[in-house]
């Protein structure tokens, strides 16, 4: 279970500092927090998500990756029939 919680982890760290630095320079530093704050948080989130909740339901790492991949397959395909709402026609033709 610590192996999975780690792969997921490490697979949503932040970028590399070249990566960080160019953020830096190109957007600001604000940014450049934000791009090493946000996917830390996330990791750290998914990690204790699948270590934790593996852990309760008696799931070995293999076991908890997998479940953690088929919902958010899952996830993403319900997601892909929603259907957009269409806008009225008076706003399509509008100049």
């Amino acid at each position: 279970m610590h192996a999975a919680a780690m792969i997921i982890f490490m697979a949503l760290y932040p970028p590399c500092l070249a990566t960080l630095i160019t953020i830096s320079a190109e957007a600001g530093f604000k940014w450049m927090l934000f791009a090493t704050a946000y996917p830390t948080v996330l990791g750290f989130i998914f990690a204790f998500v699948i270590f934790t909740g593996g852990s309760l339901l008696g799931l070995s790492g293999l076991q908890a990756m997998l479940t953690l991949y088929l919902s958010l397959i899952i996830i993403m395909i319900l997601a892909g029939l929603i259907k957009p709402k269409k806008k009225p026609r008076s706003e399509e033709q509008a100049p």
